[in-house]
């Protein structure tokens, strides 16, 4: 090979993993922009959430209107105590209430007609699969 042709093909190499490294820079600053506005989304659900935290600080009650006409539940219906139930089927605390926790209050509770439990799907923004599985 020519000095000329060395020349041109050390180039053409050299323009060549410019481009690709430049390709791999791109999708690389792509999963950032992706990963900072996911960030984004939940720091704003955070600060949404912020009045709550403070009236629970204070010790106030917070009234809430919950839709559970449509959930699942298990019980009399006309049971004087509803207990609601927010769930992540990645969740590993509300895998311990199913295991755990929910035999105790079905055996007390439910099956005794003193309460009903309704649940709801709450997947977490963090456990990439909860979404699909509450859809599911």
């Amino acid at each position: 090979m020519t000095p000329r042709l060395l020349s041109i093909a050390v180039l053409c190499a050299a323009f060549t993993l410019t481009a690709c490294a430049q390709s791999s820079n791109d999708a690389e600053i792509e999963a950032l922009r992706a990963e900072l506005e996911q960030i984004k989304k939940e720091l704003k659900e955070v600060r949404d959430l912020a009045p709550i935290k403070q009236l629970i600080a204070d010790n106030k009650p917070i009234d809430l209107m919950i839709d559970i006409e449509n959930a699942p539940t298990k019980g009399d219906p006309n049971a004087p105590l509803v207990l609601v139930e927010f769930s992540d089927y990645q969740c590993p605390a509300c895998g311990r209430f199913a295991t755990q926790l929910y035999p105790v209050l079905a055996e007390q509770l439910i099956d005794t007609g003193k309460a009903r439990l309704v649940f709801l799907d709450f997947p977490l923004t963090r456990h990439e699969q909860a979404f699909g599985a509450a859809v599911a």
